[in-house]
């Protein structure tokens, strides 16, 4: 089906009329255009005799707050798809975000408007399973597995039981790439012919007033649009609000030959304007700061709505006189200004937890060692393994990690060390989120000699060996580093490969020191694993609860309790606090 024809059957459903039968050639008939416009709140007053059919949604669209321009306009009466996805966002504003998301996710067409249909589709992808949950359960659940610090609140990830835009953002956030083509390197000549450079430093009203009369231009052919959660686009108003200087912006002002400023484009931080100018707009709130936070008057408030609790005037005020540093490039050629973006956009790309932590954490040499063992650089040469091992370890581990998120194997090998070393954070260890843990771990844990580092490779070989060759079960329901879903098919889980590797560096620890014997290993993780209940939800809580019973109950089938000095010396991070966290959950 055509995008006309997709567009048609959107407006259609939205609007509760039936598609128009196909024509020959794809005509779009009158009157089904005048179904359209006398089914469209706020399109009464169009009179349907007088005008051709175009002009006739060129009306209706403008009525309902949509923009008619060459891309709408065709020769003739013709109605072109431009013009009917327009009228179809506007009846439904999320559709942009509906169908980036559908396009992210690799699917063909446009997907179905009903919300129900939709948020299913998304489900199935994130968690191989069929929605059984109510929409806003499923969909509340869904933001959590992709992102557990989304910054929604419950009342902003659905309104009346449907979803909302900034629902969909998140989740848009989440499957976008970067898709932006490399320039060809004999453009980097022009990029050193820049002469015309400023700097200044704007109030925010400035950029306000530029933007309501259409002079600064947040959508260049060449930026990725809105793609900032929730959560940071609160963030930045925080730091506004909380005084807090923010980076410079870098822009593009077009003038004409009189020095009179004619348009702006962004070439750096565009995502900042965005948060700024949709929060002037009221299309979210601030975060709901805790009690102690400074801001705590102002929590869930937006800027100035006219049902829902607002910041006071005088923070409009502040906010608006508030200064952002600018750079300003003036009248670059538009071939080259797209090489500008690629250098200068230092904000433009969300990046994950282990991105981050690839970038900060550089210099550690364990966390060298994991990207290295993950794979992340074929081209690496360097060796913690014999070669052949190490280059069968990496294939099969990126072959159990399949992710769609960036750095994903050398977070899971992160993982494993910071779940098998646990830091407690007060006196009864509850467990962090698998982000907060990791990083702690690193940031304990930061002087290797190469000698140890080459220990903790054998060590990581060794427990992946060890999980192979005993977690998987062969009853169709365990195996070493799968897990079924509802469909009865194995795919690959992190909490089963991690848990399993922890516990087998704990059984291969207890074996070398004889304490128990490597004949009843087999039998007692056959007794075990079978009979802890893996959780459906999976956040903090039920991610160390799984781990901590898993492993307190194979030792308890050894008859290894907390008062075992000899096995918590043998283990003595994992062993007291896999031990407390157990006994708070039974308790």
């Amino acid at each position: 089906m055509n995008s006309k024809r997709l567009n048609v059957k959107d407006i259609s459903e939205l609007l509760g009329l039936e598609n128009p039968p196909e024509q020959i050639g794809g005509t779009i008939t009158k009157d089904w255009i005048v179904s359209v416009i006398s089914a469209t709140p706020g399109c009464e007053h169009i009179d349907h005799a007088v005008l051709g059919k175009q002009e006739l949604l060129k009306a209706g669209l403008e009525a309902i707050g949509g923009v008619w321009d060459d891309e709408c306009a065709s020769e003739g009466s013709t109605i072109t798809a431009s013009a009917l996805s327009r009228y179809a966002i506007c009846l439904e504003p999320r559709l942009k975000e509906m169908r980036e998301i559908w396009r992210l996710l690799g699917k063909d067409g446009y997907p179905s408007v009903n919300h129900q249909k939709f948020v299913e589709a998304i489900y199935a992808t994130i968690f191989n399973e069929e929605m059984s949950d109510n929409l806003q359960s499923s969909l509340a659940k869904i933001l959590s597995q992709i992102d557990e610090e989304h910054g929604l609140s419950d009342e902003e990830i659905t309104d009346n039981g449907q979803p909302t835009k900034s629902a969909y953002q998140v989740i848009k956030s989440y499957f976008f790439t970067d898709d932006l083509e490399e320039e060809e390197d004999e453009e980097e000549d022009e990029v050193k012919r820049f002469v015309r450079t400023k700097v200044s430093a704007t109030q925010i009203a400035s950029l306000k007033n530029w933007y309501q009369n259409g002079m600064l231009d947040l959508n260049p052919p060449w930026q990725r649009g809105d793609v900032w959660t929730p959560k940071k686009k609160k963030s930045v108003m925080e730091s506004i609000m909380l005084g807090i200087p923010l980076p410079a912006l870098i822009l593009h002002s077009i003038e004409d030959s009189a020095g009179r400023l004619r348009s702006i484009e962004v070439i750096d931080g565009q995502q900042r304007l965005r948060s700024m100018m949709y929060f002037m707009e009221n299309q979210f709130p601030l975060s709901d700061f805790k009690t102690n936070h400074e801001l705590h008057d102002s929590r869930k408030c937006y800027w100035n709505h006219p049902t829902k609790k607002s910041i006071d005037q005088e923070w409009r005020i502040l906010i608006e006189t508030t200064d952002v540093p600018i750079l300003w490039f003036v009248n670059v050629e538009p071939k080259t200004l797209r090489k500008v973006f690629n250098l200068y956009n230092t904000a433009a790309l969300k990046l994950n937890a282990a991105e981050i932590r690839n970038a900060t954490y550089q210099t550690h040499k364990l966390h060298q060692m994991a990207f290295i063992l993950a794979g992340e650089n074929p081209d690496s040469e360097i060796t913690y393994l014999e070669a052949e091992v190490q280059r069968q370890f990496t294939a099969d581990w990126r072959d159990i990690q399949k992710s769609l998120k960036r750095f994903a194997a050398t977070e899971l090998i992160c993982q494993y060390f910071a779940y098998s070393r646990p830091l407690r954070s007060g006196p009864v260890f509850k467990g962090s989120t698998t982000k907060i843990t990791i990083n702690k771990f690193l940031d304990h844990n930061r002087t290797y000699s190469s000698d140890d580092i080459s220990e903790l490779a054998q060590e990581l070989l060794d427990c992946y060996q060890f999980t192979e060759d005993n977690f998987d079960l062969d009853n169709g329901i365990n195996y070493s580093f799968f897990r079924n879903d509802k469909n009865g098919l194995a795919k690959p889980n992190k909490l089963i490969t991690i848990t399993n590797m922890v516990a087998s560096r704990m059984l291969i620890k207890l074996v070398g020191a004889g304490i128990i014997d490597e004949s009843a290993v087999r039998n007692a993780i056959e007794y075990v694993i079978p009979s802890v209940e893996f959780p459906d939800n999976q956040n903090a809580v039920t991610i160390w609860g799984y781990q901590a019973t898993v492993i307190v109950e194979l030792l308890t089938y050894f008859g290894i309790d907390s008062e075992n000095s000899e096995v918590s010396e043998l283990l003595p991070c994992l062993i007291p606090c896999m031990f407390e966290r157990y006994n708070s959950t039974v308790e």
